[in-house]
């Protein structure tokens, strides 16, 4: 993985010295960078940045504005619809999903974010940077209610004079949050099956994509 980044670190500092001489500017100090792609890593079904997957099975809340005639179908497809409480004239739509890097590996061989300690977690950020990055870096650590203070504290105390663009979010902090964990069996009861995950990237067709 190391020489992997530092080849694409390479090539991506060769092309901007390549790219300013041809407009006769300075070549670039920084020229690498770790993005938010949350939103964007959705479509294809990938992972966002140097993230893990979050969950193998989860919830998906999406909002929509009370007046879209999206959430009529939703309703009629049996999602739960509430209103959201942090804006007005907005509903919450919950959709039940697994991730599609099920579709390619073993369940048992996917760790996701609940299963993985904050220092490796941090400890990836750091190679990372040490690698690759050498400008943003947006990596958000989602921390497991039963991850102790004392352990995060010390996790961080390591590597913060190491990182940056560092973002700690404990699971469960705040309601309606965009993801809820659950288990396999609580996604095949709800699901009765079927994969609402396939269905969310159907409806982008449509022009009624959830992934927002």
């Amino acid at each position: 993985m190391g020489v992997k980044l530092f080849m694409l670190a390479d090539e991506a500092r060769r092309a901007g010295r390549s790219y300013a001489k041809e407009l006769g500017i300075p070549a670039p100090i920084k020229t690498t960078a770790v993005a938010p792609t949350g939103s964007i890593s959705m479509l294809p079904g990938v992972t966002a940045g140097i993230h893990p997957i979050y969950a193998r099975h989860f919830k998906r809340r999406i909002r929509y504005a009370d007046n879209d005639p999206a959430i009529e179908r939703h309703l009629g497809a049996g999602r739960h619809v509430e209103p959201c409480q942090y804006t007005a004239n907005t509903s919450v739509v919950t959709f039940v999903a697994r991730d599609t890097i099920l579709d390619h590996y073993a369940e048992h061989l996917i760790e996701q974010a609940d299963e993985i300690s904050v220092t490796d977690m941090l400890r990836t950020q750091s190679f990372v940077q040490e690698n690759f990055a050498d400008n943003a870096v947006s990596f958000t650590v989602n921390l497991s209610p039963e991850t102790s203070r004392s352990e995060t504290a010390c996790a961080l105390i390591a590597f913060l004079p190491e990182l940056k663009g560092t973002t700690v979010m404990v699971d469960g902090s705040r309601p309606q949050a965009p993801f809820e964990r659950i288990d396999r069996q609580t996604y095949e009861h709800l699901t009765d099956g079927t994969s609402e995950a396939s269905q969310a990237m159907d409806d982008c067709s449509t022009g009624a994509c959830p992934v927002r």
